[in-house]
């Protein structure tokens, strides 16, 4: 019974680590809610008998850097643990200002190729 005490001890303190670190990020002055607490709670409490909570925090993460970098709302922090989001991965995620350079670049490429061609 201790033990048991214990584990949801931990585990409270776990979604407590998560729902706090559940930063709704700002996109043309607009944000999203984190949404029901109580429901966020509940779906951390499936999940993390899959996943660990490492697992999760790491790829929240991600996906609120990723958010921040491609300026794009945040789910609410239940869809977020329902639609297993914390999986996804955003390690290749081109941010959107790379993206633009790389469009320069290739542009820039063909100007070069065009002028060469015609000399």
């Amino acid at each position: 019974n201790d033990n048991d005490n214990e584990k949801k001890k931990v585990l409270s303190k776990n979604f407590d680590k998560f729902w706090n670190f559940y930063t709704p990020i700002e996109c043309n002055r607009r944000t999203v809610a984190k949404g029901s607490k109580s429901d966020a709670e509940k779906l951390y409490k499936q999940k993390i008998i899959k996943h660990s909570h490492d697992k999760i925090m790491s790829g929240l993460e991600k996906y609120l850097n990723n958010c921040k970098n491609n300026g794009q709302l945040t789910k609410q922090a239940s869809q977020f643990l329902k639609k297993d989001t914390f999986l996804d991965n955003f390690d290749s995620a081109i941010v959107k200002s790379d993206q633009d350079k790389i469009d320069q670049d290739k542009t820039r490429s063909i100007q070069e190729a065009y002028k060469l061609f015609m000399e």
